[in-house]
């Protein structure tokens, strides 16, 4: 039997017309406000050993949320892309993806002159990495970060075209601790500008995230539960990889891909 051609005209980030989508998602099928991107990997696509491909609804919106553009979120995405001539505001969430197999797939042409962007492509990518790859940090570590990630998230919303990554040092994770001894913490706020005025903007976000975490954790001298030992920032030019390994990345929702075309941002350890 002659293997399969490796030949095929679709690609990751390819949109489905509306008569196969409507075919192959029939339960959230809603004509002029759904469509389909496909997000399998272009090898993925090429080999014919591989049988089915993964696909994620995609969904009409009024408007961007501000919390969901440029992978701020891990659980959704929203951007702008033009269809049939038209911009439009399209949000896709994580449970949404799809199986199809490759033989309904195969049997339709994408979309004419659909195919996402180089940038939005891009930001797609890494939006579908973020939600498996983000570092794992103790639950009893995330439980006590919960009580000011929200007050974090309006800190670094400010400057999040600029930040690169905020990442989190942990000393004593790998120890046993007693139960009255604090996490001692070291975070560095990693940025990727080199406009004066910007830089004094996260210098003065270091000190009201230390600030912070004085008020959360700290009664005169003693620390309870987290210990920050330091927070400064850090251009990514100056951060050596020996360094860097030293770190986890810290993902709160508005660390983001905005740049554009969008800059590469930090992978977990």
């Amino acid at each position: 039997m002659a293997a399969e051609s490796r030949k095929t005209n679709w690609r990751q980030g390819d949109i489905l017309t509306d008569q196969v989508a409507a075919e192959l998602i029939k339960d959230k099928w809603k004509a002029n406000s759904t469509y389909v991107i496909v997000i399998s990997h272009d090898c993925d696509l090429a080999s014919y050993k591989e049988h089915e491909h993964e696909i994620i609804i995609c969904y009409l919106k009024e408007k961007l949320g501000g919390g969901y553009t440029d992978a701020q979120s891990p659980r959704r995405l929203d951007f702008k892309h033009i269809i049939d001539g038209q911009e439009l505001c399209l949000s896709i969430e994580a449970p949404d993806k799809r199986v199809v197999s490759r033989k309904d797939l195969f049997r339709h042409q994408p979309r004419k002159n659909a195919r996402l962007k180089e940038n939005a492509l891009r930001t797609l990518q890494r939006w579908l990495c973020v939600r498996y790859s983000r570092a794992a940090f103790p639950d009893e570590f995330n439980d006590h970060i919960d009580k000011i990630s929200d007050k974090m998230k309006k800190l670094l919303k400010r400057n999040g075209e600029i930040i690169r990554g905020l990442l989190f040092k942990i000393d004593n994770e790998q120890t046993i601790r007693p139960k009255h001894e604090a996490y001692q913490l070291t975070i560095v706020i990693l940025y990727s500008t080199t406009s004066k005025q910007e830089i004094e903007q996260i210098n003065d976000m270091a000190e009201k995230i230390e600030k912070l975490f004085n008020e959360a954790f700290r009664t005169g001298d003693n620390w309870k539960n987290i210990e920050l030992t330091d927070c400064y920032p850090m251009s990514d030019r100056k951060m050596r990889v020996y360094k860097r390994h030293q770190f986890k990345v810290f993902r709160l929702e508005y660390i983001s891909l905005r740049s554009d075309p969008p800059q590469v941002m930090l992978d977990d350890d």
